[in-house]
């Protein structure tokens, strides 16, 4: 996680010091950016922050964990998914209650970037306000409903089988050198087809129905949003 506010210059003029100091004391709005990557790939580090760095906000840029390390899943308690998404909650969850002590101000919190699952939450809002720039839980790509088969298929290049539990699966994959586990996934992924992607899962519990299904029955934070639209934003996918 990276935390970043605009920077007070040493050289001010001397009339400029009271409204400096006033400045400074207030709580400014805070802007949470969470990166794309259709939950495969992606960075935090990818993105630098100098265009927002002239503006009076508090940056946190978060990192969660993508791909097979975050929404693998067997469909069960031992490896129920949903990691990546569970990182953004607890960052978000850290950044309510501590931005304050970086000078900005947690009852106006924004979260922006892509995939903003957490706006279809029956969860506490942790945030009062979204941008969605790519794409939103109802997406038809934005989940998947075979994580298992895709947990046997990629167990399979380790000789990790679920059929002897997942428990000894869990443990197998656990041993498995992080790079090579990248490798295999990347191999049994199909671009094009979500069936075949790592993705958020509807488990029940932390997204306990299908996003169409909260829409319909309200169970989501009722915040303000910004929402647009890129042309050709999948143009990259077509040679595919």
């Amino acid at each position: 996680m990276n935390i970043l506010r605009k920077q007070w210059k040493k050289k001010r003029k001397l009339e400029m010091k009271k409204a400096k100091s006033n400045q400074r004391n207030k709580k400014l709005p805070v802007m949470v950016f969470i990166h794309g990557g259709a939950f495969i790939v992606g960075s935090a580090n990818e993105y630098q922050p100098y265009i927002l760095m002239n503006e009076d906000i508090v940056l946190v840029v978060i990192q969660y964990r993508v791909g097979i390390f975050g929404f693998l899943s067997t469909e069960d308690s031992e490896m129920p998914g949903n990691m990546g998404l569970k990182d953004q909650q607890l960052a978000l969850k850290w950044v309510k209650e501590n931005i304050e002590s970086f000078g900005g101000d947690s009852n106006s919190i924004t979260i922006f970037g892509v995939k903003c699952w957490r706006s279809l939450s029956s969860l506490p809002s942790l945030f009062n306000r979204a941008i969605i720039q790519s794409g939103t839980a109802l997406c038809p790509w934005a989940s998947n409903k075979n994580h298992r088969k895709f947990a046997i298929e990629t167990g399979q290049e380790f000789n990790c089988s679920i059929d002897f539990g997942t428990e000894k699966y869990r443990k197998c994959m656990q041993n498995v050198n992080p790079y090579y586990l990248t490798i295999a996934a990347s191999q049994t992924q199909v671009w094009g087809l979500s069936n075949y992607y790592v993705l958020p899962r509807v488990d029940g519990e932390f997204i306990d129905e299908a996003p169409e299904i909260l829409m319909r029955k309200g169970k989501y934070n009722k915040v303000d949003i910004i929402q647009g639209i890129t042309r050709d934003e999948g143009g990259i996918g077509i040679h595919l």
